[in-house]
């Protein structure tokens, strides 16, 4: 007979534990949400805070169903699209809401009034969420897309002079980019412009950044350059993980970890020799280009802080003006009213490349593209945490125009595709793309926010918009036509930035 020395569950305990393992989540979530409420109750009645509506959960304890809502509208690519049902569900005239998932609280809004708190009047009372600084610590070692606070500042120091000068009108850099692009397009065959607008957009990224380019469209320098944008793909799409699943930064991924080291290889090899030819030369910069890493490095920037910030703005820049070019073209395959419209504005060129000041001068090209941005902003959704207690000026209460106490950690989501499409600001054919619109209403800065607003407004919106209208501009001086080889609407397929679930597969024909 054996000595029992303590307590053995049998399978039936075993069992009813795990049976009440679901109860006992529930009861802690409860118990946590009500305590929540109780000091939430007591706070934001201070000052005239009052609480904002609640989205109607079905699952009061949890949240979950509408985050699966938002996985299946992820799935349907309509994502942007259910940011708006989000507010929608919760009421009429509901632009600011509280949400629970897991029974902690967050908030929502499409308010441009508290936009504008969180983004410039309020900015030091917000912060990135960690999610995403820690994204860009383990994908890109860092940089100013992923750092708030001293860190910020200071790389916004050196890199905002960069996006001043006169190269973002330098269409000599981007007429040859332009031809590159033309000669991968067959007359009238079907081709994916999705596939070829980051290939065009890495190239002239690289040039202006680097003082050369990597060659993603010149058969010559198609092997290297197939490797560099493969891995510099594959760490763009790891990012898109991270931020959506946190927990994967802790993760080794040594297939990213391979990807990072080629392209800071590259980096560091281009900066080096760029510096190096810099310094060689009699007379720096004589032929007038801004070569980011030389004008980093006199600014006393260390090189491996050159690399990181370098690889930072490619990273923006690359896929901001791909996607808007292929959000454009997809719509412009769909209009051949605002083709023919486009082409009456390009005629009194006689065919010749347009400048830098002739393409802002273009008014229905940019209302066109000012209206596509409306639409489908490229970046429709962005958060940030509460640094310090602080208040949202209105949105509480029943009337909406009292202001919202928010508590410390708490974090904010706003969605500038919900708020840019609402029909209060822009009309009740909000949910269409015209651009005819453009004539005759003028949005706050906080009304239109494609490109964020405040001190981080995004610091290449001037080029990304002159790119984007340039090379519209030569490829409809190229081509008489384009139709479309997609069918049904556009697809909103969106990971860190918008694009077309379908791709942007069209034909073009050529002026005969």
């Amino acid at each position: 007979m054996g000595l029992s020395l303590g307590y053995s569950p049998d399978r039936g305990s075993i069992g009813s534990w795990i049976c009440a393992a679901p109860l006992i989540l529930a009861l802690f979530v409860i118990s946590y949400r009500l305590f929540q409420s109780v000091i939430d109750y007591r706070l934001s009645h201070r000052n005239g805070c009052k609480p904002p509506p609640t989205y109607p959960h079905k699952d009061w304890y949890l949240g979950l169903h509408h985050v699966f809502g938002l996985l299946k509208a992820k799935k349907e690519n309509r994502l942007p699209t259910a940011f708006s049902e989000l507010f929608d569900a919760s009421g009429p005239d509901v632009h600011t809401l509280g949400h629970y998932v897991l029974g902690k609280k967050s908030y929502w809004t499409r308010d441009p009034e508290n936009i504008k708190a969180v983004l410039s009047s309020k900015f030091n009372d917000w912060g990135l969420p960690s999610a995403r600084k820690a994204t860009f610590r383990t994908c890109l070692g860092g940089g100013i897309f992923g750092v708030d606070g001293k860190e910020w500042e200071h790389s916004r120091a050196m890199l905002k002079p960069s996006f001043t000068r006169t190269q973002i009108g330098d269409t000599a850099t981007l007429s040859k980019h332009a031809d590159n692009l033309i000669a991968r397009i067959p007359e009238g065959e079907t081709v994916d412009l999705a596939e070829l607008f980051p290939l065009l957009t890495m190239d002239v990224g690289t040039e202006m950044l680097f003082g050369e380019s990597v060659g993603s469209l010149d058969p010559a320098e198609i092997k290297q350059a197939t490797r560099f944008t493969t891995s510099f793909d594959y760490i763009v799409q790891t990012m898109s993980k991270h931020m959506a699943l946190p927990i994967l930064t802790k993760l080794r991924d040594k297939t990213l970890q391979g990807c990072v080291e080629f392209v800071d290889d590259f980096a560091a090899d281009v900066v080096n020799r760029t510096i190096a030819n810099e310094s060689k030369t009699e007379k720096p910069s004589s032929l007038g280009k801004y070569i980011f890493p030389t004008e980093l490095a006199k600014m006393g920037l260390p090189e491996k802080q050159i690399r990181i910030e370098v690889i930072n703005i490619m990273v923006a820049g690359r896929d901001t003006t791909a996607a808007l070019l292929s959000l454009i073209w997809w719509y412009l395959a769909k209009r051949p009213d605002a083709v023919m419209k486009l082409h009456q504005e390009l005629e009194p060129l006689g065919g010749r490349p347009p400048t830098g000041e002739e393409v802002k001068k273009m008014k229905y090209l940019r209302n066109f593209v000012n209206e596509i941005l409306r639409l489908h902003p490229i970046n429709p959704l962005n958060s940030r945490t509460a640094a310090k207690d602080t208040t949202l000026p209105r949105g509480g209460g029943p009337d909406g125009k009292s202001p919202v106490f928010i508590r410390k950690g708490t974090q904010l989501m706003f969605s500038s595709a919900a708020l840019q499409r609402r029909k209060d600001l822009y009309g009740e054919d909000a949910l269409d793309l015209r651009p005819e619109r453009w004539e005759r209403i003028r949005p706050s800065a906080f009304e239109y926010i494609p490109f964020g607003g405040g001190p981080r407004i995004c610091p290449g919106q001037q080029l990304a918009l002159t790119e984007a209208s340039y090379f519209t501009a030569r490829l409809l001086q190229e081509f008489q036509g384009v139709t479309s080889e997609s069918s049904g609407p556009f697809q909103e397929a969106f990971a860190i930035l918008v694009t077309s679930g379908d791709g942007v597969k069209v034909k073009f024909h050529k002026k005969h």
